[in-house]
């Protein structure tokens, strides 16, 4: 009979933990990267717009710019295109904030840099709030503009 208790109150409170242990899962709080943080934007397509650059040596360049991006959960790929030409980027989304990089073959090559870009995005706006290395030649002081999304 003792048995029977123990018997049963184990088979009550493992029915209690497995109800209440929410072994499923729910796509409105996932991401593929499974790291928790999730995108609440979807930054697929084509982005056009102007980057505004002050260089060290005070001097400043306008600079056209088209991002064409892929999303799939967090990450992203795509094309970073400026009137140097076209490179491949990657980066990641977190709840509205987008951080790319892509490599510039400087020197031919024989040096290349990173670059790297912060934006956030609402709606079909992007604005840009930070970036490093956006030169092969000079470094940058500060970075503003706003693109948009075509």
């Amino acid at each position: 009979m003792k048995f029977l208790k123990v018997f049963f109150l184990l088979l009550v409170v493992s029915l209690f933990i497995t109800g209440c242990g929410g072994g499923g899962s729910d796509s409105r709080d996932s991401d593929s990267s499974g790291d928790g943080d999730t995108a609440t934007v979807n930054v697929t397509g084509t982005w056009t717009g102007t980057l505004d650059i002050t260089w060290v040596d005070t001097s400043t360049t306008a600079m056209a710019v088209t991002l064409t991006l892929n999303q799939s959960g967090n990450t992203v790929t795509g094309l970073f295109t400026s009137p140097d030409g076209t490179l491949d980027l990657t980066g990641t989304v977190v709840n509205d904030t987008l951080s790319i990089s892509y490599t510039m073959p400087c020197d031919s090559g024989a040096n290349p840099k990173t670059a790297s870009m912060t934006f956030t995005v609402s709606g079909s706006t992007m604005t840009v709030t930070s970036g490093a290395k956006l030169s092969c030649s000079k470094d940058e002081t500060s970075i503003s503009g706003t693109l948009t999304k075509q």
